[in-house]
């Protein structure tokens, strides 16, 4: 176990490269009990060293303390964490990492990758304002809380500038963001070098039985893979959704106004506009329906950008177990890892935590996708409705335009009804577009649901294994 000693901080970078991952399992106080070979090349740390030591040792001074209290604010109440870190690794180098932190039976496991999207560079520049602000609170250790609660408002200010309602809102795009980046760079990245085979001796059956239950990661990662590339699909249903509701409340509010002009105007004009003032005020009513609808539609949209936002964070949690699981594999079977040899206990004890929250996520996954299937049926019929509104208007508007045709004197009425029919045309256009895109996330989504019975089997397929390694070193 290595001792947190004093280190010469070195403004230079450790050589990470994109397609590398790592991760470690820690139990509830933090204190590291397996990880794997990247993540000691990374640290510069010894297998030996970080076993048993506490995760704190690989703490940067350039990291806000406020990060690490949101983080682990977050898993002790037995959620999930993703958090873009800045560690220091033994030689005084630092190297940047988007976290994905979850509770496990026993602990903590932390999935650890390189991180590439355009919100790398933002993350930095706020992390920054952050550390400014803790330091010059923290003038002494009783300031220490009073410093970390004014960096914790002031991250939750610049998220809100640059669009997330909170750091959960970050959280969630940070992951799915990354991992889309992640997967077009190893579209471009060279291959990995080959490994050397393993000739060191140890349990070969065991070893057999990881080769074997490799198939079933390398299915499960393409049925994966499959469910992923409707991120993008689900991530531009979200922007669509808050776009529609804001423009389809102003198109409202635009015909309510122009209705109460022309009410108004019928009534200067007299009786001989008296018909006109009826349809007018029909006009009027029939837009307050179409608000009254619309702000309920609103709501419904909300709970789907809600439900898909979730969707997409679960989609790119268990897509990352699944490949970090599948590389710590691919590491035993090419006899990489200096665990290996002599130690398979702890190997297949990693594995086991690994296999279970890749099942665990994947039924989270399939939960998901209900709740969202269900928001997707509830905004359809809300938007039938609306529309079923929108051809009461059109009629209404279709009456007015023709009565102030046959009246004298009532040109300007004949602008208005054709401003408001201009308003209603977009609106149904508006409804028309959320329609279609909404059946075609239904049909994603009923393609993924199709697969469930094949995702399931492999998860089930890995559980059973892991079961036989947990019998096997028990």
């Amino acid at each position: 176990m290595a001792k947190r000693s004093a280190i010469d901080i070195l403004d230079q970078e450790r050589a990470f490269n994109i397609d590398e991952l790592f991760f470690s399992i820690t139990d509830k106080k933090g204190v590291i009990q397996q990880c794997n070979d990247v993540f000691t090349r990374i640290s510069a740390y010894t297998t030996e060293e970080v076993i048993g030591a506490p995760h704190s040792i690989l703490r940067h001074p350039d990291m806000p303390r406020a990060i690490f209290k949101l983080l682990w604010d977050t898993i002790e109440a037995g959620q999930i964490v993703a958090a873009y870190v800045k560690n220091l690794a033994k030689d005084g180098r630092y190297y940047w990492v988007l976290a994905l932190v979850m509770p496990t039976e026993n602990g903590y496991l932390s999935i650890r990758l390189k991180p590439v999207s355009p919100l790398f560079p933002i993350v930095r520049s706020v992390y920054s304002e952050m550390l400014s602000i803790e330091r010059v609170i923290e003038t002494e250790p009783k300031r220490r809380p009073e410093a970390m609660a004014a960096a914790t408002h002031r991250l939750g200010e610049l998220l809100n500038e640059h669009g997330f309602r909170d750091y959960n809102a970050f959280m969630q795009t940070a992951l799915s963001t990354e991992m889309v980046a992640r997967q077009e760079a190893l579209k471009h990245h060279p291959a990995s070098r080959a490994r050397g085979s393993n000739n060191g001796g140890g349990d070969y059956a065991a070893m057999e039985r990881m080769r074997l239950v490799t198939a079933h990661f390398a299915e499960l990662d393409q049925n994966l893979q499959n469910l992923f590339q409707y991120l993008d699909e689900f991530r531009s249903m979200n922007v669509l959704l808050l776009d529609k509701s804001r423009s389809m409340l102003d198109n409202a509010a635009v015909i309510r106004l122009l209705s109460l002009n022309a009410t108004v105007a019928a009534n200067q004009l007299g009786a001989r506009a008296q018909t006109l003032g009826v349809v007018a005020q029909s006009l009027g009513e029939a837009s307050i329906h179409s608000e009254q609808i619309i702000a309920e539609l609103a709501k419904e949209m909300n709970s789907l950008v809600n439900a898909l936002s979730t969707l997409i964070f679960e989609v790119a949690t268990i897509k990352l177990q699944s490949e970090v699981s599948n590389y710590y594999l691919k590491e035993m079977h090419s006899g990489c890892s200096v665990a290996v040899v002599g130690h398979l206990d702890s190997v297949t004890a990693s594995l086991n935590i690994l296999v279970r929250e890749v099942s665990k996520r994947t039924s989270a996954v399939y939960e998901q996708l209900s709740a969202s299937e269900m928001c997707f049926a509830i905004l359809r019929k809300r938007v039938e409705q609306l529309l079923r509104n929108v051809n009461t208007l059109r009629f209404v508007q279709f009456a007015g335009l023709k009565e102030s045709v046959s009246l004298n004197g009532a040109e300007a009425f004949a602008v208005v009804f054709e401003e408001a029919k201009l308003q209603i045309d977009k609106t149904r256009q508006e409804c028309d577009q959320l329609c279609e895109r909404v059946e075609a996330s239904q049909k994603h989504i009923r393609s993924i649901r199709g697969a469930r019975s094949e995702v399931l089997s492999h998860t089930s397929a890995m559980i059973s294994w892991a079961d036989s390694l947990g019998h096997a070193y028990s």
